[in-house]
């Protein structure tokens, strides 16, 4: 008998368009009030048909009204007392609809309670490995990583979820030797690109790796390239290389041949990432090496010197260029370092002082050297704005002067002076 009572209201309502707005407003006050009966449903400007729909259903003279304010207690009551009486504001709706309403609360709610659950199942099977604990401490303390996981979980569902699955299983095998990053995708996951920066599995994969090792997630692409040889992955390993002269590599005690073989012959070596990771140590005739930006000023000190350790970083320093220049550190090599006297080169210089402290000297970092090398390349305000992030103090009194003069000073001007710092280092 109730289910023909809202058929005939249904009738009723659905044959008015006038009532069309008001059965939508009261659809989302549902969706977002738990309360059936609280609240107020308003329509603006309604229609000449709308006010004479709600005013004979309302008995109220809505006909020079500018909006329309109907309490939805009061909507509840009119029901009551019509033929319709005994159905529910709230029935009555869904039933217009056809839809079953739910508030945006418990659809959050809803949503909440199967991520979590597919979190708790996730860590219910790493139980044993490696990314256990990762994820067990990720779950508990609700950090950023956390919400890097659920973000991408809410945005990509089910690719998340394989992601994931996949990120766990990479971070359990990662390899006990160094190798490229693209082999170690294609062993472990059968597909070269999906650890990628740009894949979804991984951003997952660093997001978790750097929790374990309590690291902020590297964003630069030199940062990204440090990380993961620390953990044995090469990225861009062959075109990664630095410039060298008279270093020798050694592996367990043992002189590489090929390193070697170059310095015997007086002659520079192009060194690879790939390279380094086969070797753990190197060997000078001298303490000291020179460590230059610039390819025309290390070509320079090749051929016009003998015995001196010589580093070429082509620039910004590349990863291999950090690796080297942490290997001749940890043999007790004394560090010298030339380069460009203008903002990108005073933040080269600033940090490597700050990494290699009293392992590293800045050499023609100076009032002097920057005045009588000056050039006429006129350094803009967008360039000049880079100073503002340097360490140093030597390298802030210099910065000054680039402020003033607004001109740079480039390294090749200083050759002399670099080949009699390398002489007096040789003798």
């Amino acid at each position: 008998m109730q289910e023909e009572i809202y058929k005939e209201a249904l009738v009723y309502f659905k044959e008015d368009s006038g009532f069309d707005r008001l059965f939508n407003k009261l659809k989302e006050k549902f969706e977002i009030y738990e309360k059936e009966l609280a609240g107020t449903v308003i329509i603006d400007n309604p229609t000449s048909k709308e006010k004479e729909a709600l005013s004979g259903f309302m008995k109220k003279n809505y006909s020079k009204s500018k909006n329309i304010q109907i309490k939805v207690a009061r909507f509840q009551e009119r029901l009551d007392d019509t033929k319709f009486a005994g159905i529910k504001v709230k029935v009555l709706v869904e039933k217009y609809f056809n839809m079953r309403i739910i508030t945006k609360k418990h659809k959050r709610q809803v949503k909440q309670e199967k991520q979590e659950d597919f979190f708790n199942q996730l860590l219910k099977s790493q139980e044993g490995k490696r990314s256990y604990k990762i994820l067990k401490e990720v779950m508990e303390e609700r950090n950023e990583t956390f919400g890097i996981l659920k973000m991408e979980y809410n945005l990509h569902k089910e690719i998340a979820k394989n992601a994931l699955v996949n990120a766990c299983m990479a971070i359990n095998n990662l390899p006990n030797k160094k190798m490229s990053l693209p082999v170690f995708s294609a062993q472990i996951l059968k597909n070269p690109h999906e650890l990628d920066r740009t894949n979804i599995t991984g951003r997952i994969f660093l997001s978790l790796l750097s929790k374990e090792q309590n690291m902020k997630k590297p964003r630069l692409i030199e940062e990204l390239s440090e990380f993961y040889y620390n953990n044995n992955l090469l990225i861009d390993d062959l075109s990664n290389m630095v410039l060298c002269k008279n270093i020798i590599g050694k592996k367990e005690g043992k002189i590489h041949v090929g390193w070697k073989g170059f310095v015997d012959n007086n002659e520079p070596m192009q060194v690879t990432l790939l390279q380094l990771s086969n070797i753990d140590e190197v060997k000078l005739n001298l303490p000291y090496a020179i460590v230059v930006e610039n390819p025309a000023v290390f070509s320079e000190l090749s051929m016009l010197t003998r015995n001196i350790g010589l580093v070429c970083t082509y620039g910004q320093v590349k990863l291999s260029g950090l690796i080297l220049l942490e290997l001749l550190k940890k043999s007790g090599t004394q560090l010298y370092y030339s380069g460009d006297i203008d903002p990108e080169g005073i933040q080269i210089a600033d940090r490597l002082k700050q990494r290699f402290k009293e392992s590293i000297t800045l050499f023609g970092f100076d009032e002097h050297t920057y005045i009588k090398n000056l050039s006429n390349v006129v350094l803009n305000k967008s360039r000049l704005k880079k100073l503002e992030s340097i360490s140093t103090q030597e390298l802030k009194e210099l910065a000054d002067f680039l402020r003033f003069e607004e001109r740079a000073a480039y390294e090749e001007k200083n050759i002399d002076a670099i080949l009699k710092l390398a002489s007096n280092l040789e003798n």
